[in-house]
């Protein structure tokens, strides 16, 4: 957590580029059989949204997020077989009313360092800049049920939820960040 908070604290702004290689999680004929492989892709994340474009050179996104409705989790399912094992998994759930959409992608970085600086950028957005409150949360607590966190055998650490929850799971990540990964059959 040092590490992220001394990164966001040399930034002017909170906002990050960079390739990252994309998979995106999809279902063959419904059967629950992902299918895709992973492909280099060239990312912009900034205060409004998460643009993805197909290389660097490329003028139009390929697609674009809204960052503030985005859930990202450190890991990812051990299954897919990522090119690397400093991955993201990235969930965005749309709040339309006629049509509820939700998409479920993963990112891997090249390195740990790289993927620390994407997670702290993403905190800092969806934290307005606040990722580690000095006084703690000033606001009231609404109860509600947690959402199961668990994709495959994989516990993956939520971005979101009460200052308890971010720095218990946070600080057992930190300590043993391997612990994750034991229970993987």
């Amino acid at each position: 957590m040092d590490n992220m908070i001394i990164y966001l604290a040399g930034k002017v702004d909170a906002s990050k580029h960079g390739m990252m290689k994309f998979r995106e999680e999809r279902s063959i004929l419904g059967l629950g059989l992902s299918s895709g492989s992973f492909h280099d892709r060239y990312f912009i994340l900034n205060s409004s949204s998460l643009r993805m474009y197909k290389d660097v050179r490329s003028n139009r996104p390929e697609r674009e997020w809204p960052g503030k409705n985005l859930k990202v989790y450190l890991g990812m399912k051990k299954k897919l077989r990522p090119p690397t094992c400093w991955g993201l998994t990235v969930v965005y759930e749309s709040k339309k009313q006629e049509k509820p959409e939700r998409q479920q992608w993963y990112l891997c970085c090249d390195t740990q360092t790289e993927m620390r600086e994407w997670y702290a950028t993403f905190l800092s957005i969806q934290y307005d800049g606040n990722v580690w409150p000095q006084n703690g949360l000033q606001q009231t607590r609404v109860s509600r049920v947690m959402p199961d966190t668990r994709h495959g055998n994989v516990s993956l650490i939520p971005l979101r939820g009460s200052e308890n929850e971010m720095r218990n799971s946070v600080a057992a990540f930190s300590q043993d960040p391997l612990a994750l990964f034991r229970d993987v059959r």
